[in-house]
């Protein structure tokens, strides 16, 4: 994200009427720097400069729901798949499907889920967004373990999918399945960058709050993406509403 930032800089540096430097620049303050205010006037910059960019609308969306913006951020993605100049890409819908999802537009969402695998089915963030509904905001555990299994395979083991499937196998009852899937990203966070996040909800679910915080307070520090949305996404909300959790969010400013 920093040379994300710089980038966008440079770009702008160069013209200052870049709306895709805005918006870079929009998503890296939003999304690193947790600076809301000043990340909101680069995305209204970008959009009024030009409407008609798909992922200027993405990225804010995913801001707007960092806000607690749901109703906006639902509409903004709505512009998003409009923007595409013809049918949405399955990137854009699927991002769509997941801020609807956080928005409380679940059957909106889950609808365009199964519309996106039907037509991809080896996209694996389809099977990963379905898994959320199915296993983490429902009890569906059965669906939800073959969905992100399915994910897993398709992304090579990607280690959000498998931090979400541990976390649907402990909610299962299948511990042991839950406890190996934390051995592998154990391990594999010695070697290369696993998001401290994504250890943070599975220790969270097998019943480890004290090692959970712990990791929870290392993406404070390692600045991890998806801790903008701990108040909203459905693998952490739990761990926002514990004490420590809320001080992790006023500290982001965003309490």
């Amino acid at each position: 994200m920093p040379s994300a930032k710089a980038c966008a800089l440079r770009a702008i540096e160069i013209d200052e009427n870049n709306p895709e430097a805005h918006a870079l620049l929009g998503a890296a303050l939003s999304m690193y720097e947790w600076d809301w205010a000043s990340a909101t006037r680069e995305f209204e910059r970008a959009l009024a400069l030009d409407g008609r960019i798909s992922r200027t609308y993405c990225w804010y969306g995913s801001h707007l729901i960092s806000l607690g913006r749901y109703r906006e951020a639902a509409h903004a993605v709505r512009l998003a798949q409009a923007a595409e100049s013809q049918a949405a890409s399955v990137l854009v819908n699927s991002h769509a499907a997941k801020v609807l999802f956080v928005a409380g537009d679940c059957q909106e969402a889950s609808s365009l889920l199964l519309r996106i695998r039907n037509e991809n089915p080896n996209f694996y963030l389809t099977h990963y967004f379905l898994g959320i509904p199915e296993g983490i905001v429902g009890t569906a555990y059965r669906p939800a373990i073959e969905s992100l299994q399915k994910a897993a395979d398709l992304s090579d083991q990607n280690s959000s999918v498998l931090s979400l499937l541990g976390s649907v196998y402990a909610r299962a009852g299948h511990m042991s399945d839950a406890e190996n899937t934390l051995g592998i990203l154990l391990t594999r966070r010695q070697e290369k960058y696993v998001p401290a996040t994504d250890l943070a909800s599975l220790c969270w679910d097998l019943g480890r709050s004290h090692e959970a915080f712990g990791f929870l307070e290392q993406g404070f520090e390692e600045k991890c993406i998806f801790l903008s949305w701990l108040a909203s996404w459905p693998p952490l909300i739990d761990l926002s509403r514990d004490p420590r959790g809320l001080d992790i969010l006023r500290r982001m400013g965003l309490r």
